[in-house]
């Protein structure tokens, strides 16, 4: 089954066990957030990416020059561990791990929430790739990425027991839009994809398409 089909299930799940009224208002934000132009002011391809310094799930500092003097780096931008979908994403990635780690490339993600969360997720989905936190979205910010939850959404959140204050350890309440990149060794970006619709997510055998890719013509 692929990434897409696992998360077309839940939405059709969502809108069997969400009131419909909740469901529009979430759905009239996410439309709001795609109208607003944020992704004209994403990251772009051909670019070089901002160098981070962030912390894993184990605390440690994990410095993207470094990473990327050696390998390709993919990133993975995803909510938090509340958010099902986020984690059919990464447990998707997993799954081609290997597949990645074969084209001298680095697989990560990125979340607001704190370490300790992100600590829960890699033993409790069994990953075999960092997660990196980024307080405050702060590094989401400098990609182009972070935009602020409108008040009803938050509300609404706060309805399903979402504490964003509480995960990401901030009071800013605002939120990455989830995204994957992917930096050819040296820290020029190949390729980006992000969607404000937090029920898409990239696949990852295409993300793995274009690494290939990126290896072929590496190798040229």
């Amino acid at each position: 089954m692929s990434l897409k089909q696992k998360l077309d299930a839940m939405k059709r799940q969502a809108a069997e066990n969400i009131p419909p009224k909740t469901l529009s208002e979430m759905l009239g934000a996410t439309n709001q957030l795609r109208e607003s132009g944020i992704l004209n002011g994403i990251i772009k391809p051909n670019s070089l990416l901002p160098a981070f310094k962030l912390r894993n799930q184990d605390g440690i500092e994990i410095a993207s020059n470094e990473l990327l003097a050696e390998k390709n780096l993919v990133i993975t931008i995803f909510r938090g561990h509340w958010w099902p979908y986020c984690n059919a994403e990464l447990e998707a990635l997993q799954e081609i791990l290997g597949q990645i780690e074969k084209t001298n490339t680095v697989l990560l993600a990125l979340s607001p929430q704190k370490v300790s969360f992100n600590s829960q997720m890699v033993t409790s989905h069994s990953l075999g790739f960092d997660i990196l936190s980024d307080p405050g979205n702060t590094y989401a910010a400098e990609l182009g990425l972070r935009f602020q939850i409108p008040p009803n959404i938050k509300s609404i959140y706060e309805g399903f027991k979402i504490n964003l204050a509480q995960t990401n350890g901030d009071e800013s309440w605002t939120l990455p839009i989830p995204s994957r990149i992917i930096v050819e060794k040296g820290g020029t970006i190949f390729d980006v994809e992000a969607d404000p619709d937090y029920t898409s997510r990239p696949e990852p055998n295409a993300t793995l398409e274009s690494l290939l890719r990126l290896q072929a013509a590496s190798a040229q």
